[in-house]
């Protein structure tokens, strides 16, 4: 007899909005992971749920890209066994090639990047 371990995998959800917080109208947005485990697009409102290949405990980057280049992260998200809802990954800017400069390097204490909005997420 097959063993079935329906609904018993590692899963990550929320939601993508736009740099002011509200929701997102026309969503061309995909959602990955990194390391990379799958990409999704969000749904008509802005939701997204990742569950392929995730591992728990495992340390992973969000990362939501639109159309327009526009981008947001959730850095070191640790999903924990079973459903991690409500993560929020809210787009920022497109940083501008002249704007691109960063003073010091991750040596010198500059690990972020620029343009990376970081966000507490809630499992």
């Amino acid at each position: 007899m097959p063993l079935l371990l329906a609904g018993c995998g590692t899963t990550m959800s929320g939601h993508v909005v736009k740099p002011d917080g509200s929701g997102l109208t026309e969503p061309n947005v995909v959602v990955y992971t990194s390391p990379r485990t799958e990409s999704v697009r969000v749904g008509k409102d802005g939701t997204f749920k990742l569950g392929k290949n995730v591992i728990e405990e495992n340390e992973y980057t969000l990362i939501a890209e639109d159309k327009d280049g526009n981008m947001g992260y959730v850095r070191s998200f640790k999903p924990k066994k079973g459903s991690n809802k409500n993560i929020i990954l809210r787009l920022s800017r497109e940083i501008d090639g002249k704007d691109a400069v960063m003073e010091g390097g991750p040596n010198e204490g500059n690990t972020t990047g620029l343009g990376e909005k970081i966000l507490k997420s809630s499992p």
